[in-house]
């Protein structure tokens, strides 16, 4: 890649762009201890990804790989070997020809199933069984510390709907959309708003069902989200939903996620890689 002192970034952004898209490059950034690849599946110059593959298959010392792919939205996958990362590029090539299914996949997981979830998701469960479902923020109270990671939906007595109460400014959707885009749907419904478009919903139309039997469930989703940049990004994580009480005694779920590929949902290179 052509180096880039000059350009400010937004024309480095727009190099990317056409070079990806249009010219079928596959752009390599490499450090001393870290080989970052950009490519689009359905663009790429067959001859570009080969001599990158080739490039990958002549390392002999390890750094970190990190590939940045486009199929109907960004992906990033980081792996352990330059032989792992060419047997992902190689695999990909099937799926040039391919139209990528831009749709929220979600999978219910058992309650047991959060012994092998994320840290962060078996401690908020914790939390939950310690609190005997009650919300209260009270500093000896174990959702405290979870807070910042959560976002908080609570029935609106005007529109029956649920609405965002509260958005942890670490929870995992305010890292990808960001700090305006949550400031934005501060007390406004959820569902669509979650991703703007009516994919939202698939997403969302689980709360209710949620509230309605007092039971917390676990899913692995993987779905496409803007990015506060306007770029769409494929998302693995694992979902919490937990239903509480609260003082105001309104209908209340506390939802926390954490971003992990570690999910039960293949991504397409992987099912290209096994076929």
């Amino acid at each position: 890649m052509p180096g880039f002192a000059g350009f400010d970034r937004e024309a480095r952004q727009e190099f990317d762009k056409v070079s990806m898209f249009y010219l079928g490059m596959v752009n390599v950034c490499i450090s001393d201890v870290r080989i970052t690849i950009r490519w689009s599946v359905n663009n790429f110059d067959p001859k570009s990804l080969d001599s990158v593959i080739t490039y990958l298959l002549s390392q002999k010392h390890p750094r970190q790989i990190l590939i940045d792919y486009h199929f109907g939205g960004w992906e990033r996958r980081a792996v352990e070997t330059p032989r792992e990362a060419a047997a992902l590029l190689d695999a990909a090539k099937q799926l040039r020809p391919t139209s990528p299914i831009i749709k929220p996949f979600v999978k219910q997981m058992s309650l047991a199933d959060i012994d092998c979830a994320r840290p962060m998701v078996q401690r908020g469960f914790r939390a939950w069984l310690a609190s005997e479902a009650e919300f209260c923020l009270a500093p000896e109270r174990p959702w405290r510390s979870h807070l910042k990671r959560t976002l908080v939906f609570e029935q609106d007595e005007v529109s029956d709907g649920l609405v965002y109460r509260h958005l942890g400014r670490d929870a995992a959707l305010i890292r990808v959309k960001g700090r305006r885009w949550a400031e934005s749907v501060l007390g406004k419904t959820c569902g669509r708003a979650l991703i703007e478009t009516p994919a939202g919903d698939v997403l969302s139309n689980v709360y209710r069902k949620v509230l309605e039997q007092f039971q917390p469930r676990f899913d692995h989703i993987r779905a496409c989200i803007p990015r506060a940049d306007g770029e769409i990004e494929w998302i693995s994580y694992q979902r919490l939903l937990m239903p509480v009480q609260t003082r105001r005694r309104r209908p209340t779920l506390v939802c926390l996620s954490a971003t992990t590929p570690d999910v039960s949902i293949p991504i397409p290179v992987q099912t290209a890689l096994s076929a």
